[in-house]
């Protein structure tokens, strides 16, 4: 079973023009349930959540439904929380390639900011809420550049981007 023919574009922009958070996706990550239904692995904090995209199979000008196989994130979201945080969901176009990957991006973003409030709201992360504040607060590293994981069995995992730039590398190696 593949993807159906008018949304394979969403899928081309997303596979091979756009990021999620700090990572890429590649096909492999994407695995069709039927021409309207897929699990992503979307890449977050060095590894992958599984996120459930549902389309309406009769008319895909309908937004998807997700579900994020994840009690702690929008297992059952207020329609305020999604107007908030995934704006451009109730603007879905399918003519827009670009929209599945803005969508996801939003959920990312949000999904983020719920793993930074677990990490600042719960004492026995307290600590550590303050080294991801250090962390940001320089110049060199920024809130986006950072991925924050805490998970079931409290491990804790910050990913970090760091910008590099190597064009004097090159003058050095010759």
């Amino acid at each position: 079973m593949g993807i159906s023919p008018c949304l394979k574009k969403h899928f081309d922009e997303l596979c091979l023009n756009s990021c999620l958070g700090l990572s890429s996706i590649s096909y492999n990550d994407i695995t069709p349930y039927n021409s309207a239904d897929f699990i992503i692995k979307v890449p977050y904090a060095g590894k992958k959540l599984k996120w459930d995209i549902l389309f309406d199979p009769d008319d895909f000008t309908f937004p998807p439904d997700f579900d994020f196989n994840d009690d702690c994130f929008l297992a059952d979201p207020d329609l305020e929380i999604l107007e908030q945080n995934a704006p451009s969901l109730e603007n879905w176009n399918l003519d827009n390639p670009k929209m599945l990957a803005i969508i996801l991006n939003e959920f990312l973003e949000y999904y983020k900011k719920l793993q930074i409030e677990k990490l600042k709201i719960e004492n026995i992360y307290s600590r550590y809420y303050e080294e991801y504040e250090d962390l940001i607060s320089g110049d060199h590293i920024k809130p986006e550049d950072v991925q924050v994981s805490v998970d079931s069995s409290n491990m804790i995992i910050f990913l970090i981007e760091i910008k590099l730039d190597l064009t004097a590398l090159i003058e050095y190696c010759k």
